[in-house]
């Protein structure tokens, strides 16, 4: 999983010009995010399953879904203008969301490059459904490890 981390950033972001150093600073973000994630995941779904998460997390659907108990009325469609002015604000947003540590690490010049390929190719929705069902299958394994057998991204969360 780490190499195809690492090669997703290396296209992305044109990492192959950069020097040994930022190299070597790519392989300790890669390190210490594995490492975070690692203890972070379980705990995460341990608190998310709590009794008062769960209470939480079902009275914001119901208030959500049903506001003053009156079922809520569907929002109207967005013009296509108004879609790509909410895209445009986004990437704006995103771009300006960068620390300045992670812009000078990849480098003043790619950053930019790499941020716009990476917001176009989440605008794919089959990409983000295959995304959002890895997400699902990795919470299932956490919850039962078992499962992994018959989960079609299993193997991917390893």
């Amino acid at each position: 999983a780490e190499y195809r981390i690492y090669s997703l950033i290396r296209e992305v972001f044109d990492t192959d010009r950069l020097n040994i150093v930022r190299r070597q600073l790519f392989t300790l973000l890669r390190r210490s995010l594995r490492m975070v994630m690692a203890g972070w995941g379980v705990e995460f779904f341990v608190e998310a399953l709590s009794p008062a998460h769960t209470a939480w997390l079902l009275g914001f659907v119901k208030d959500a879904v049903w506001p003053n108990g009156e079922f809520v009325q569907p929002w109207e469609i967005p013009t296509d203008e108004e879609l790509h002015e909410r895209r445009m604000n986004l990437r704006t947003r995103v771009a300006a969301a960068v620390p300045y540590s992670v812009e000078s690490l990849v480098g003043t010049d790619r950053c930019p490059r790499g941020l716009r390929r990476t917001f176009d190719m989440l605008q794919n929705p089959v990409l983000l459904r295959n995304a959002f069902y890895m997400v699902l299958d990795g919470f299932f394994i956490q919850l039962w490890p078992d499962m992994h057998d018959f989960l079609d991204g299993g193997q991917c969360l390893q």
